[in-house]
């Protein structure tokens, strides 16, 4: 048996400004404390945590290091995965809500859909991730210049079946530090969930959800850490 503890990542001004921050790296403000209590509860229960996996996004990376500093387990292995990334925006992301409904009026519908996408950003458009270091060693055709629902499931699969299976058929216990979407598509994934069931799921920052596994026939049983 693994536990998969899902965690979305901690609040930034942009998260309260409303921005589409997409993978804008964005740092996270400094109150941190329910990302501490996370920990505190990890901690008390003397969860076993074998592996660390996040995005490559700062406020991914540094939830998880406030998680398991109030564990004091900073040197659990870690992986940080582009393909935990959250959803590319495309040409609204840094824009407010109000912004993009001026833009796109039916931007609610895109967000809440599986397939739709606004525009995307020019190769030249510094929000392109071919200009950012940090994915260099990507494939250039897998880059986005934006997404949709369906483009972050297609490349979370990808990252389940080679480099989050694996760990789990040894029983590791592992905490995913990452994104609305990416995170709800692990959920889709191990839960079966509809296209229907997954744009309907709402992560609230911060907040984690447990997924005990049964590597070997499938089982899971999804929980709420409280």
């Amino acid at each position: 048996m693994s536990r998969i503890i899902l965690v979305r990542h901690g609040e930034s001004k942009w998260d309260q400004e409303s921005r589409y921050i997409g993978w804008n790296d964005v740092p996270l403000l400094s109150n941190r404390e329910d990302l501490r209590h996370i920990g505190n509860i990890l901690l008390n229960q003397r969860a076993d945590i074998d592996l660390i996996i996040t995005s490559v996004l700062e406020r991914s990376i540094v939830s998880a290091w406030t998680i398991m500093n109030n564990m004091y387990h900073s040197w659990i292995t870690e992986i940080h995965d582009w393909r935990l990334n959250p959803r590319h925006y495309g040409v609204v992301q840094g824009l407010t809500y109000q912004e993009t409904l001026l833009k796109y009026p039916n931007i609610d519908d895109i967000t809440l859909s599986w397939d739709k996408m606004v525009d995307p950003v020019g190769l030249d458009n510094k929000q392109h991730p071919r200009h950012d270091r940090r994915y260099a060693h990507v494939s250039p055709d897998k880059l986005p210049a934006v997404e949709s629902f369906k483009d972050v499931y297609t490349r979370v699969e990808e990252f389940i079946l080679d480099t989050l299976m694996p760990a789990l058929s040894k029983n590791h216990n592992i905490l995913i530090v990452a994104h609305q979407d990416s995170i709800a598509s692990i959920l889709k994934y191990f839960k079966n969930l509809s296209v229907e069931e997954v744009v309907k799921i709402d992560i609230v920052l911060s907040q984690a959800i447990v997924l005990d596994y049964e590597y070997n026939t499938g089982k899971v049983v999804q929980s709420i850490l409280e």
